[in-house]
Parts: structure tokens; C-alpha cells; sequence
């Protein structure tokens, strides 16, 4: 890897794709010490030069700019799903480490190309699943990782967001099979990947999907999918956009020593061995926005954890605690899900 050694001097960052969520990579980037946000990119200029204005930086007209800058060594990729690769492809050519938006890319051959090139440029991809930095899904993983639930045999996931008509028309890639790439790609990545990272590698899925509400879309807007892993856990994922209001994600995890449960970004319940941990419930209640009812209902505390994160494997030359690899994993079991639902039948893993 190529890493930054320990340095007085600040990272400098890029972003390209000036959309809502390069906001939330701004203000992350902001608050970070070690941290410089140089510039935006976007292929409509007025939307780089308005960034770039409210984040009192330089609004690039073209990526070459951003490559060819000797003070930006990290490109946030920002753009809509389908379009990361060819950026990602260019940046590692140039040298330079990538954070790339979830999904990292909507197919696993691009997803490999992206993986491959960075490799062999000796820089680092970390793709952005910032919800694995979350308080309380901290503390569930570690209770995970140190056994404390025991054998785990369910994991479950609830999404039933909302997102109005007006969200799907505002860019002409959302909803699209070939751009966003779906529901499961847009907004459940995080989740699956979560379920992943606590439970392990799945072994088949069975899912079905469906245009609940938002019928003019040529992707589904809700799913439901019956998670098989190898450790014998069993999970059910429901993700949804056409609930209204919008109701906080319900993460369950069960072993044969207790019970986790998360909503939002609070610990609902967390029976272990007989007792319900009052005081970790209390102090893990943090009611932030969590996305629900619209795409701006968040914040980016937890961009601002994964960058930081990325900053520090960057300078001690170790692995960032997420990697491009657990990036492929969802996208791969992404992809089973959409091909269960096509056949009709359930789909192992790994896909081929």
C-alpha cells in the first residue's frame, strides 16, 4: 500500500459528484484536523461551483485537474452507482487513494477491475459503509466478536423508509436499472453488509421484489429476502420505500445466550445471559437522524468516523477497518438477491 507517513501536514481531499451526499463528505472532511478539503468536481459545473463556494474551496472543471494536483491524495467518489469505475480506474493510475460511495459499483466484473487496479497501483479503496462506525452498531459488533450471544442462529433486517415521488425524479438515474441499480443497491447495501459482518458469509438467498408504490421506476422499491448462512444462521432483510412515514431500521441479532436489538441508532434491547443491560441502553439512546423519511435525515458523524479511520491506515500503513473486499461481499450478495427474484428460486453464493 502505498501509505502517507506520519505528517504534520494535512490529507487533501477531493470530491467528484456533487449531489446531496458529497455534503456530508464535505462537512466530515471539515471537521477533521488532519483533513483538507481542496476541491469538488461534477460534470454540471454550476453544482461543483455552488460546493465549492459553501465549502470555501476550488471548484474543478475536469478530473485530469484533480489527478495531475500534487496536494490531493484522496478522491471521494461521489458520483451516481454505475458511473464510479472509470473514475476509480484513473485515480489509481494517478496514484491516488480512493473512497468510493456505496455500492462501490453495481456489477462484480467492474467491482474486480476497480479492486485489481488499485492493487497494482499500491493505493487503498474503501468503499463508504460508514454504518459499521455507528456507537451502537460498534458495541454489537464486539459483543459478536467476543461471543457473547453465544451460537447465533437469526439476524434479521427492517427497513421500511419512505421516499416520495419528487426523490425519484430529481436525477434522472434514480430508479434505474443500469445507474442506481435498485433498492438493494441505493439504500439496503449497508444493511446487507452489516448482516454479513456480524454473522459471516451467506450460503444462498431467496428473495422477491416488487413496485409497491413508486410505479413509474424501473427498479423495485421494496424487497424481502430470506438470508441463509454458512454458520447455519438463518436472516430475514424487508427494505422498503414505500412506507410512510418512514419507520427507523430494526436490526436483530439472536444467539442462544441473548438478544440484541437496534433501532436507528439506539439499543432497544440487550439481553444477554439473563440480564438487560439497563445502563449501556442508556447511554447508547443517541435519537440522531438515521434517513427514514427522506435521504437528508442523517448526518455525517459517521462519514466523519470512516475518514478518519482511512486517514490513520493511511499514515501507520495498516488495513482500513473497511476494505474493498467487504465492499464486493454485499455487492455479491446483492446480486444473488436480484437473481433469486428473477428465477424464482433460491441463488448460492458464491455466483458465477
Amino acid at each position: 500500500m502505498k501509505d502517507i507517513q506520519a505528517t504534520t501536514d494535512k490529507i487533501g481531499f477531493a470530491i467528484i459528484g456533487c449531489g446531496l451526499v458529497s455534503a456530508f463528505h464535505a462537512n466530515a472532511i471539515r471537521a477533521i484536523p488532519s483533513a483538507k478539503l481542496i476541491g469538488f468536481m461534477d460534470i454540471r459545473k454550476d453544482r461543483a461551483q455552488q460546493r465549492a463556494e459553501q465549502f470555501d474551496s476550488t471548484a474543478f472543471t475536469n478530473l485530469r485537474a484533480i489527478l495531475d494536483h500534487k496536494e490531493i491524495q484522496v478522491i471521494n467518489v461521489c458520483t451516481p452507482n454505475g458511473l464510479h469505475e472509470p473514475i476509480v480506474l484513473e485515480a489509481a493510475q494517478a496514484g491516488k487513494h480512493v473512497l468510493v460511495e456505496k455500492p462501490p459499483e453495481i456489477t462484480l466484473e467492474r467491482m474486480d477491475k476497480m479492486i485489481t487496479a488499485c492493487q497494482k497501483a499500491g493505493v487503498e479503496m474503501v468503499p463508504v459503509l460508514q454504518t459499521r462506525f455507528r456507537p451502537a452498531v460498534a458495541e454489537l459488533r464486539r459483543a459478536v466478536k467476543h461471543g457473547r450471544l453465544g451460537r447465533l442462529f437469526i439476524g434479521d433486517v427492517y427497513m421500511k423508509w419512505y421516499r416520495s415521488g419528487a426523490y425519484y425524479q430529481r436525477d434522472k438515474w434514480r430508479g434505474t436499472r443500469d445507474i442506481e441499480g435498485g433498492i438493494m443497491m441505493q439504500l439496503a447495501f449497508h444493511y446487507i453488509d452489516l448482516l454479513r459482518w456480524l454473522l459471516g458469509p451467506v450460503k444462498q438467498v431467496f428473495a422477491r421484489t416488487a413496485r409497491l408504490r413508486h410505479h413509474n421506476i424501473e427498479t423495485e422499491d421494496s424487497a424481502f429476502v430470506i438470508i441463509e448462512f454458512i454458520n447455519g444462521a438463518i436472516g430475514v432483510l424487508e427494505a422498503s420505500t414505500a412506507v410512510i412515514p418512514g419507520i427507523d431500521v430494526r436490526l436483530e441479532i439472536h444467539g442462544d445466550r441473548g438478544s440484541i436489538r437496534l433501532k436507528g441508532e439506539c439499543i432497544q434491547q440487550w439481553y444477554i445471559d439473563g440480564q438487560e443491560d439497563e445502563t449501556l441502553k442508556k447511554n447508547l439512546s443517541h435519537k440522531g437522524k438515521t434517513a427514514a423519511g427522506g435521504e437528508a435525515d442523517f448526518d455525517w458523524q459517521d462519514h466523519k468516523a470512516l475518514i478518519m479511520d482511512f486517514i490513520d491506515a493511511l499514515r501507520n500503513g495498516r488495513p482500513p477497518a473497511v476494505t474493498a473486499i467487504d465492499g464486493r461481499n454485499a455487492l455479491e450478495i446483492v446480486l444473488a438477491i436480484y437473481r433469486s427474484a428473477k428465477i424464482g428460486k433460491p441463488v448460492a453464493l458464491p455466483i458465477t
